[in-house]
């Protein structure tokens, strides 16, 4: 699934909407088991490698047509399965934190042209290389908008976005159960998740059948992700680069 450079998604990504979402993104977003797994609770995994560079910004609309934008970096290395550290480790010339378990860095880098390129210094456990990968555009998702719109989850919805420059999308649907029993302490307390890859059109539209977990009223988050993706081998040693982005929109919804 994954070769140079190629146009692809592989993970979903934790990303706050204006105040919610993630109790503690900062620590480990990331957290493969041994040398490959699931990424951020993702159900697409990543493959098995022995280092991970990941750099990623979120586009989140806010109530009033104002968008607010993350940027966030990370890495994880691997020997015999351990996480180990490198020595030291920037990307773009920017020197990140090499501390297990934690964001690395949160640079504004530039999405959607040249290149994100990391320069990892390593040590026995880590080799010493550089990785390059060509990152999406960041993007938005035009409508429906936060604090505007409602979904119907009787007829559905479709969502139109501006292009992250990738061949596809992953599309994911979640329930906000804390905001939703803030709001209407009769809200559903059942945590539910739809998720699914789509051709980058620039509009993907859900039937009912994909919105069949929101049940009664309340709140929904709609994501949508792209990442492009680098492999190459140092000294016998899969190390992947990723890079990310999102757009996320947070929407009443009723029956």
């Amino acid at each position: 699934m994954i070769s140079g450079s190629r146009s692809v998604v592989l993970i979903v990504l934790c990303v706050a909407v204006v105040g919610y979402g993630c109790s503690n993104p900062d620590m480990n977003p990331i957290s493969p088991p041994v040398q490959g797994g699931n990424v951020w609770g993702s159900l697409f995994s990543l493959p098995p490698a022995d280092a991970y560079l990941v750099t990623y910004s979120s586009r989140t609309n806010a109530y009033g047509g104002a968008t607010a934008d993350d940027n966030q970096q990370w890495m994880y290395f691997y020997n015999s399965g351990t996480p180990v550290r490198a020595n030291s480790v920037t990307v773009n010339g920017n020197s990140l934190e090499t501390a297990l378990g934690y964001q690395a860095g949160s640079y504004p880098l530039t999405f959607g042209t040249g290149y994100h390129t990391w320069s990892v210094t390593g040590n026995a456990s880590v080799p010493t290389y550089t990785h390059s990968v060509t990152p999406p555009s960041r993007f938005t998702i035009t409508s429906p908008d936060t604090g505007v719109d409602t979904v119907d989850v009787s007829t559905g919805i479709t969502i139109t976005h501006t292009s992250p420059g990738t061949d596809s999308v992953l599309v994911r649907v979640m329930y906000e159960l804390g905001i939703s029993n803030r709001e209407d302490s009769a809200a559903s307390d059942t945590p539910w998740m739809y998720m699914d890859m789509y051709d980058n059109t620039g509009s993907i539209t859900l039937s009912p059948s994909n919105l069949s977990g929101l049940s009664g009223s309340g709140f929904t988050m709609i994501q949508i992700l792209a990442a492009k993706t680098d492999v190459k081998i140092v000294e016998s040693k899969t190390c992947l680069a990723v890079a990310a982005t999102a757009s996320t929109v947070l929407l009443r919804f009723k029956p």
